[in-house]
């Protein structure tokens, strides 16, 4: 389009439902009016609605189809009116046609970079052209909507018109869905009661500490942009929130930090270790710091000058180290890791968790530059042995889980040697680490992968309302729900329910409101504080799948580790999403499968 329809200024006034539009055999109308009480509309002058309002007369009598067209045609002619333009870019997303997607896509650009005001205005418009469809259209609508928009206006509107209508295959779940706060600009228009984040008197500012430029850019700005989607939804629900960000990466940033106004008590980050050193040596300035790092450069630091709001090594190895022993019943591991300074040092804490609980530990190291090497020492890590002439080899180790702390580069080979060596039934456990490598999809068999499992902090198929209102927040904004955007929404939806107004003097009364815990649900993995002030990040586990990674069944999981450990429970089987159905000889355990993609990716200065 020459003239897009994003130029076009909408504010809040009346829009009046003289009677309905026409559908086919109708003969009714709508009109839109500035004079009416309640509504909000496009704000015409008086001329142009005169000429919208006897263009919709045309259209009386036509088929939802012909309505459509004649919509669409009048939408793309850069020639026509900017308001008949506009107005008919309403109607065409709401019929049938060839070009009803893209004028919904055109919609929802408009949407994204709208206020308050103006996206009330539009679904509002949009809603009483929907009102006049026929089930036809909407149900067909409807059924194409991919899941990821079904959150994201314009198609959030059509899908609860098409579910009020009960067109849906799950009406009751999709209008669920949809309730989920930050979902519609005007929710009580639908009938949707407000649900804001529970707020303590004081709540009004944060600030932010990221790197916006130089190093890990890319990162700081996807926890910014969370962050102004949580403050953008706060407002909507009646809470409002000052959002201060500083550049660490700028020289005056510390000047910026020592600025800030008195009653900006809440601070996220930094995210790497150097700022929080320059930080610290300058002084906190009683103000409580939320570090966004896996551990402080000073650790007695933490809980008492400053404190954490990131995942942990710690917690990485309890997630994967708990699911297995808790719900597998495993008690004796294996440690393959690389030869570097990260494999090191997570084997050790890996070693050092597992012997705590009396389990068994057997370490293993392997070169990273020589891949050559790899073939024979997994096979001397899991004692291999062979069987018969050409049959896949017995792993004879009596460990019944490996850990791997490496990248998802290095696991493809590792894994399927590993199970090359009769590990096909040991569970392989890693780190956040592994999501790096996974993102963009990867052509992997997923049964190489079927006992795999890693940590991370963002389930994109949650529907829990605070990850629904997530993901429709980003979306809507235009950008990507991820594991480093959900921290900074989570830290702000944080800083507002904790509602600090006052100098930190006292580390240990934050403490104890922390270990209280907050009136707010997460939406990625919550993060939880002891009597001591020490973060623990209680992280959500994944598995690998084609389209890349899946939360964790954990009941099919178990069924899936007895059966290749012929173990009581194995009749349980349900089939795993991302595992094909098991082959008939499972003895030699060749099959073979798929990564996973997890949480927060590893900054290595930040951990």
């Amino acid at each position: 389009m020459h003239h897009s329809i994003r130029n076009v200024r909408l504010r809040v006034v009346p829009l009046v439902l003289l009677c309905c539009f026409a559908l086919a055999g109708c003969s009714n109308l709508f009109k839109i009016s500035l004079n009416g009480s309640s509504d909000a509309t496009l704000g015409y002058s008086p001329e142009e609605e005169a000429m919208v309002n006897s263009w919709l007369q045309t259209l009386v009598g036509l088929s939802p189809a012909q309505q459509g067209r004649k919509a669409a045609a009048v939408w793309r002619d850069a020639s026509a009116n900017r308001a008949l333009r506009e107005r008919a870019a309403y109607l065409a997303a709401a019929r049938p046609g060839k070009y009803a997607e893209q004028a919904r896509q055109e919609l929802s650009r408009v949407y994204a970079g709208a206020d308050t005001g103006r996206r009330t205005a539009m679904e509002r418009v949009f809603l009483a052209d929907l009102r006049t469809a026929d089930n036809q259209t909407l149900a067909a609508a409807g059924k194409a909507v991919p899941r990821m928009q079904e959150t994201v206006f314009p198609w959030s509107l059509l899908l609860w018109e098409a579910a009020q209508r009960k067109l849906l295959s799950d009406n009751a779940g999709m209008l669920t869905r949809l309730s989920a706060p930050g979902v519609f600009a005007a929710p009580a228009a639908l009938g949707i009661g407000a649900a804001p984040v529970a707020t303590r008197p004081g709540a009004g500012k944060v600030a932010l500490l990221l790197p916006l430029s130089g190093t890990a850019s890319s990162l700081g700005k996807q926890v910014q942009a969370g962050a102004q989607a949580a403050v953008q939804q706060l407002e909507a629900s009646g809470t409002r929130m000052d959002l201060v960000v500083i550049d660490t990466n700028q020289p005056d940033w510390l000047a910026r930090y020592a600025a800030l106004p008195a009653d900006c008590v809440t601070v996220g980050g930094p995210m790497l270790s150097a700022p929080y050193s320059a930080l610290r040596a300058q002084g906190f300035g009683g103000r409580a710091v939320f570090a966004f790092l896996s551990q402080l450069p000073e650790p007695a630091d933490e809980g008492r000058t400053a404190w954490r709001f990131f995942t942990s090594n710690e917690d990485q190895i309890s997630a994967v180290l708990g699911f297995a022993a808790n719900e597998l019943g495993i008690h004796s591991f294996g440690v393959l890791a690389p030869n570097d300074s990260y494999g090191q040092r997570m084997s050790s804490l890996f070693a050092a968790a597992a012997g705590r609980q009396g389990f068994a530990v057997r370490s293993s190291t392997y070169p990273l530059g020589d891949v050559k090497s790899w073939t024979r020492l997994t096979g001397e890590f899991v004692q291999a042995v062979s069987v018969a002439r050409g049959a896949i080899p017995r792993a004879r180790a009596d460990f019944g889980a490996v850990f791997l702390p490496d990248s998802w580069s290095s696991m493809d080979m590792l894994i399927s040697m590993l199970r090359y060596h009769g590990a096909y039934n040991r569970v392989m456990l890693g780190t956040i680490l592994w999501e790096q490598g996974l993102k963009g999809g990867h052509a992997l068999d997923s049964e190489t992968f079927g006992l795999s499992v890693f940590p991370g902090v963002w389930d994109d198929s949650s529907e829990s309302p605070a990850a629904a209102a997530f993901r429709n927040a980003m979306l809507g904004r235009g950008g990507k729900p991820g594991e480093w955007s959900v921290l900074g929404y989570d830290f702000v939806r944080f800083a507002a329910a904790l509602g600090l107004r006052d100098s930190v003097r006292d580390g240990a009364a934050l403490n104890a409101a922390l270990a209280a815990g907050l009136d707010m649900e997460w939406a990625g993995a919550p993060v939880v504080w002891d009597a001591l002030g020490l973060a623990h990040r209680q992280l959500l586990l994944f598995q690998p799948a084609r389209q890349g990674k899946i939360p964790v069944n954990r009941e099919a999981f178990g069924a899936y580790y007895r059966k290749l450990n012929k173990m009581p429970g194995a009749s349980r089987l349900a089939p795993l999403p991302n595992v094909a159905p098991e082959p008939e000889n499972t003895e030699g355990g060749d099959a073979e499968g798929e990564p996973l993609t997890g949480g927060e990716s590893v900054v290595e200065p930040a951990l």
